[in-house]
């Protein structure tokens, strides 16, 4: 078995445990929602997993949205938009950056689906507060003791 079966092997092993792990801990969100059973540190760790998780496909879903290898005018069309050549081409150091994830075909019309990037910023700012919480608790929990 080569290196490069090896790497490609373990990152598909990665992305399972982390599919399971995230989908794992929507579901037990979900649940301690309509249970009304949530509460605690643990709890909060499930949903950052749950916000960390949907952030990510969010983003991974706004990369795949970019024109990638095909051509960008080709791209364009196929998503129904014109395109302004001057314009993308002013413009395409934003389709280099990690975030905010554009690709832009002209001033009117994003590649990236305009929900991707407010998505990111909202799940991870509820994963940052869900953490935080969960660490208070935790401490406070701890101080009681």
């Amino acid at each position: 078995m080569g290196d490069r079966t090896l790497v490609t092997l373990t990152a598909i092993a990665g992305l399972a445990v982390w599919t399971v792990v995230g989908v794992g801990s929507i579901v037990l969100v979900v649940k301690g929602c309509l249970l009304r059973t949530w509460g605690g540190p643990r709890w909060r760790i499930q949903a950052a997993c749950a916000f960390t998780f949907t952030g990510t496909v969010a983003w991974v879903s706004g990369l795949l949205s970019q024109s990638g290898l095909m051509d960008k005018e080709d791209a364009c069309r196929l998503d129904g938009a014109g395109y302004d050549s001057g314009f993308a081409e002013s413009h395409s150091a934003d389709s280099q950056r990690p975030f905010p994830l554009h690709d832009w075909c002209s001033a009117h019309h994003d590649l990236v689906p305009a929900w991707v990037n407010p998505t990111v910023v909202i799940c991870g700012a509820l994963a940052l507060l869900a953490v935080t919480t969960a660490a208070w608790g935790a401490i406070t929990q701890r101080a009681r003791s």
